[in-house]
């Protein structure tokens, strides 16, 4: 009787969440994001507004159990941005298939045309992700947001004419 007469207060409060619900996340998904910059796997450029054909990376992990196959790449980007290869809808396609081990990392690179009139600043996207389980028929797709920024190309450069640079010297 003493417990049908005292409610716990979770069940009448209007601010928790429904069971099931959590402020976390707590999907598994196979692929998670590591990165996103201009250049290539490794090697980081710096870009400017204007510049044609450059190289895009997202760099993601393979974090399930289960190596992934078949891996491809759609990217969607704000307006200013484009594919060097013409696409439909506006997307931008991946230049190559790959393998993930589990627990391995792999990057997609893309190849984007920077309109003249985009900023020198932070932007966000997002990339779909394709790829098979091995040992599984059907293919899983994943979609991540991530932010990238337009960093500009440097104004000046500095090079050392000798590599061996002396204390106190010009």
């Amino acid at each position: 009787i003493l417990g049908q007469i005292m409610v716990p207060s979770y069940v009448s409060a209007q601010e928790h969440l429904t069971p099931g619900e959590s402020p976390f996340q707590h999907e598994f998904v196979d692929v998670k994001l590591l990165d996103a910059y201009f250049g290539t796997n490794g090697q980081k450029i710096e870009v400017e507004p204007g510049d044609q054909n450059v190289p895009f990376t997202v760099v993601l992990t393979n974090a399930g159990s289960i190596d992934i196959s078949g891996i491809k790449g759609t990217l969607s980007l704000p307006v200013g941005f484009s594919g060097a290869e013409s696409a439909a809808n506006g997307l931008i396609l991946a230049d190559n298939t790959q393998s993930a081990a589990s627990g391995q990392s792999f990057g997609l690179t893309f190849f984007l045309n920077l309109d003249k009139s985009l900023g020198t600043h932070g932007y966000s996207g997002t990339i779909k992700v394709d790829y098979t389980r091995v040992r599984e028929t059907g293919v899983r797709s994943t979609f991540i947001d991530f932010n990238y920024k337009i960093t500009g190309k440097s104004i000046l450069t500095i090079k050392a004419v000798n590599p061996v640079l002396q204390p106190a010297s010009n």
